[in-house]
């Protein structure tokens, strides 16, 4: 069972809550409640934060949320929560996540009651409620929960005599009635004399009391203002104060403000007659039945004595199993409503003398700021640092008064830097004066160390930020990524870019909206003088002087071409920027305006500790330019998506991910006019195979084919189709989804779309197991040369499977039985299966052609000695090589390597130890033949008909090592004769799923077929 979380506000437990009551035991008295009075714990809202909005207001509550194990929280009805998510997070920042709050509705109500007559600012709120969570996986905030904090462990604790915790805290008839009970109970003694603390001291002197020369009514006016506490010990100090007659009309009044939790006390009431109730005693009463901690204190000396009149400790029992520090014995003299409610309301007041100084700051911000504020867009706020401060402090920076001086204003912004290097604030000085502006405190001078200044030019004006941040590895954590932002680059309107601190790192891009100027910034800073969050505060275009028109349209002198990508020039950036870049950030380069993005796969999934906001983007383009595109030899994929790789004639490579360590190359001819088109993505909760199509119907196909697979280009409306006929309208929904861009940009029709280059990122790319999360693509509108009607289709066998990279002649046919062809069953999931299964692929290799040597790829073994045999790869006497599966193995080693080998999947499922920790995952063997021809292949199956070994044999009699698990004599041999009847002219292989049942599992050879020319066969 997962970890509960709690209310925000009362402590209590935040989500449905069924005690299971049996007849007179339970976890609860049943005396006292019932199931029915539980629910209230089920109607729960969460506080979250939306940092894309535009709007200053970013905080939402929800309606009433589901609540489900680990914090999770998920919407109640088929809609969405404000920030577009069905399920949010609670209690959880870390690497990113936004943070937010499960609170009661009464709970939230109560709140609403004792801010009132003022509204709640959701936005105040969930900055208070930030600055007291520690953010990493936390069930509560940093407030004294009173005893409700000894229930809350991993589960919530249930046990009798804490009832009141579970206890409603809103109003209802029964309280009502209760109230009115009071009244009745406690009538006025009218022959009651004056209301004198009969302990008072002895008399003083009027000249050493300096509350004698008061009037009664300014004493009675200050008591009016001090809580009841203050008023008895102001009144047992001094004798005047003591000595004021206090009619019933005042503890009446008492009531209402001692007693802030008792709002819904009747105050104009028929039945309760002001002159006839003892109002003291009524205020003496609800204090009492309230009072949570007086009751336990007098428990527990009740206990004392009763142990010591006994002499012995009292009997064993369920009762003495009870924890008497938190659990009343006895509810009689106590009221479970109130009681709760007050608790609540001590939390409450706790919250507020937090809340209120930060509302008080915000209003006289609002009440200050310059005409260029009022009303201004916030640009979104991206998270920028890992792990991201909780207690912080925002304000807003001018970058000049008034609109009137858009045309002339040449502000000053000064960036700040710590010690570390690391970015603490920006501030704005005008050319006018020697202060910095819209800066309420300055940080202590040991804080800051550098600053640097940018002048705004008269030419130009600030459009944007290029911030730049960087993995922090000086700081490690099991689960946590540490960034900080170490650079900053600030671009102009006319193409002048000033930038500060370093610029090797990740860059995210910053810039105002389409048709909008800027007029400052967002800064959050953190206690420790760290920069947070950074946003631009902008205008539409509307409110910009006509005279500052060229300053703010003046079109960019020496950028870049929008084809070529944003590149660093030194300490300075150069090129025109992408707007549909803004929401990732970008490891290496940014791509270049010209090209439209497209997002095809986000698998980051909510539980695991990861935030694709923070998680860079790495991107790979085919070429900038035909030139560049018709250089490419080669893409190159790592088998298990986790690097890719361009190879170009020049000797170039272009390299995407975290590791390139067994790789399936596909070679290109881009000399002669080879372009890769297609992209084709399989998805199973993850990324599982890429399918990469080029204009002559070959493809390199890599990973597990299972899953839905998302096309790019999408195919048009109705070329989605079933077995059958039938429109596969999820397919097709799918794939228009991912033609969309990030940005509501216009975009050309994507029919007219050339795919231009990759991009994507990798859940935790650091470590032994990486996993390619984030699949988008780049594209370009189509150019008169590439009319669609040149591609070609990809093929496919007899059997439906795909052929990789493309079939063999037409001369050579399929010949004899597939070696290795059965069906399976999986006995943990009670199914059958066939292999090779309907998501396997196919290569070819000819045998006719002298070879120089064979390699075969293995990888960990499934069972004792049987290494599976992942590849092939022939390299001919005449140079060429052809290949099948990962050819080419990364042999050095990294920080993941462990006694000389990498960690790998197989740990979870290898069943040869010796093996997995002795070797990598992927080892190669080569066979030198030495020119020589092949004579036969040897074949090994088990007596379930798989294939579990080869041999290949040369035409000079000599053997090549036996491969994967080859027990006696081989079961059959494929003999190469070309020209002779069922002579074999070379051999097909079936690829499939290594059947693991792995996330992230392998390839295998899983079958192998004779290949005869069809005239001999």
């Amino acid at each position: 069972m997962g970890q509960d979380v709690y209310c925000a506000i009362c402590g209590a437990l935040a989500r449905h809550y069924d005690p299971a009551f049996y007849e007179g035991d339970g976890p609860y008295n049943t005396d006292l409640m019932s199931r029915e009075d539980c629910e209230w714990l089920g109607n729960v809202r969460v506080l979250g934060y939306r940092p894309d909005l535009k709007s200053h207001e970013r905080a939402f509550l929800t309606s009433r949320a589901t609540g489900r194990e680990y914090g999770l929280y998920v919407t109640t009805e088929d809609v969405t929560f404000p920030n577009g998510e069905s399920t949010i997070e609670t209690y959880n920042n870390q690497n990113g996540t936004v943070i937010a709050f499960p609170i009661h509705s009464a709970c939230y109500k109560q709140l609403c009651i004792a801010l009132a007559p003022a509204k709640v600012d959701l936005d105040v709120l969930y900055e208070t409620f930030k600055s007291i969570c520690n953010g990493e996986h936390a069930s509560c905030l940093e407030l004294d929960y009173g005893d409700a904090k000894d229930c809350m462990s991993y589960l919530w604790v249930t046990q009798q005599g804490t009832e009141d915790m579970v206890t409603s805290p809103s109003s209802d008839q029964a309280l009502i009635e209760y109230y009115r009970s009071l009244t009745k109970e406690f009538p006025q003694n009218q022959e009651k004399g004056p209301l004198i603390d009969p302990q008072i001291g002895p008399g003083t002197d009027a000249g050493h009391d300096p509350f004698h020369q008061l009037s009664a009514e300014l004493i009675l006016q200050i008591m009016e203002l001090l809580d009841t506490p203050s008023v008895r010990q102001w009144r047992a100090s001094s004798r005047p104060v003591a000595q004021l007659t206090i009619g019933h009309g005042f503890w009446r009044s008492r009531i209402c403000h001692s007693m802030p939790w008792v709002y819904d006390f009747p105050q104009d009431d028929d039945d309760m007659p002001r002159q006839v109730v003892d109002w003291l005693s009524v205020f003496k009463k609800l204090d009492a039945v309230s009072d949570r901690s007086n009751k336990i204190a007098r428990q527990l000396e009740q206990i004392r004595r009763e142990e010591a009149e006994s002499n012995a400790p009292l009997g064993s029992g369920r009762q003495q199993q009870m924890n008497d520090k938190i659990c009343m014995r006895d509810w009689s003299d106590m009221n479970l409503k109130l009681t709760n409610r007050r608790r609540i309301w001590s939390v409450i007041h706790q919250v507020l003398d937090l809340y209120s100084p930060r509302k008080a700051t915000k209003d006289l911000a609002k009440q200050g700021q310059p005409p260029t504020l009022i009303d201004a867009e916030l640009t979104e706020i991206p998270k920028l640092i890992l792990p991201e401060p909780m207690d912080t402090s925002s304000r807003k920076v001018a970058l000049l008064q008034d609109f009137g001086d858009l045309a002339t204003a040449t502000p000053t912004m000064i960036i700040c830097w710590k010690e570390g290097g690391e970015l603490a604030d920006i501030q704005v000085q005008q050319p006018d004066s020697t202060k910095d502006s819209n800066t309420e405190e300055d940080f202590p001078q040991t804080e800051i160390q550098v600053q640097d200044k940018a002048k705004v030019p008269k030419e130009g004006w600030l459009i944007g930020f290029v911030i730049v941040s960087r993995r922090d590895e000086r700081k490690t954590h099991k689960d946590t990524v540490y960034r900080r932002i170490v650079g900053l680059g600030c671009l102009f309107s006319n193409g002048m870019t000033k930038s500060f601190g370093q610029t090797d790192g990740d860059y995210r891009v910053m810039l105002v909206s389409p048709e909008h100027f800027a007029v400052g910034f967002s800064v959050t800073t953190s206690k420790d003088s760290v920069l947070t969050s950074l946003a631009l505060l902008q205008q539409p275009m509307s409110k910009a002087p006509s005279c500052s028109n060229g300053r703010l349209f003046k079109q960019p002198d020496g950028y870049t071409s929008p084809n070529e990508p944003v590149q660093r020039l030194g300490n300075q950036f150069n090129g025109t920027f992408n707007r549909q870049a803004i929401p990732y950030l970008w490891k290496g380069e940014i791509p270049p305006a010209a090209f439209q993005l497209h997002k095809l796969v986000d698998a980051h999934l909510a539980n695991e500790i990861t935030d694709k906001n923070l998680s860079p983007m790495e991107a790979l383009v085919f070429g900038y330019s035909d030139n560049e595109l018709s250089e490419i030899v080669a893409l190159s994929v790592d088998t298990l998506l986790r690097g890719f790789q361009l190879h170009y004639s020049t000797g170039k490579v272009r390299s995407i991910g975290p590791n390139c360590d067994a790789m399936v190359r596909l070679n290109i001819d881009g000399k002669g006019g080879e372009r890769i088109v297609e992209l084709y993505v399989s998805v199973n909760y993850v990324p599982t195979c890429m399918r990469f199509v080029t204009n002559r119907g070959r493809q390199l196909i890599i990973g597990q084919r299972k899953g839905d697979e998302i096309r790019f280009p999408p195919k048009a409306p109705g070329q989605n189709v079933k077995d059958g006929g039938e429109i596969d309208e999820v397919l097709q929904k799918k794939e228009e989804e991912a033609t969309s861009s990030t940005t509501n940009d216009a975009a050309s029709e994507t029919d007219d779309l050339v795919l231009r280059g990759i991009f994507g990122s990798w859940f935790q790319p650091d470590s032994a197991l990486p996993r390619v999360d984030f699949v988008g693509t780049f594209s370009s509108p189509r150019s008169a040369t590439q009319e669609r009607s040149t591609e070609l289709p990809v093929k496919t066998d007899s059997n439906g499977f795909f052929w990789a990279p493309e079939p063999p002649p037409a001369s050579m046919v399929e010949n004899g039985p597939v070696y290795g062809e059965k069906d399976a069953s999986d006995r943990f999931r009670n199914e059958t299966y066939h292999i090779p299964g309907e998501n396997s692929y196919v290569h070819w290799l000819d045998c006719t052609r002298r070879l120089e040597s064979v390699t075969i790829t293995m990888c960990h073994a499934m069972a004792p000695r049987y290494r599976p045999i992942c590849g092939m790869a022939f390299k001919y006497a005449q140079g060429t090589e052809a290949s099948v599966g990962p050819s080419c193995l990364c042999t050095a080693e990294s920080s993941n390597w462990t006694k000389g080998r990498s960690w790998c999947w197989c740990h979870y499922v290898a069943k040869d130890e010796a093996d997995l920790v002795s070797k990598p995952h992927y080892i190669q063997d080569t066979f030198h033949v030495e020119g020589a021809y092949l004579k036969g292949l040897r074949l090994w199956m088990d007596s379930d008909k798989t294939l579990t070994g080869i041999q290949f044999v040369t035409t000079k009699g000599v053997e090549s090592q036996q491969w994967g698990q080859c027990m006696g004599t081989c079961s059959v041999e494929i003999e190469f004769s070309p020209g002779k009847e069922d002579g074999a002219v070379g051999i097909k292989i079936f690829l499939d799923n290594l059947q693991r049942q792995l996330s992230q599992d392998g390839i295998m050879v899983a079958a192998i077929q004779a290949l005869a020319e069809e005239a001999a066969k």
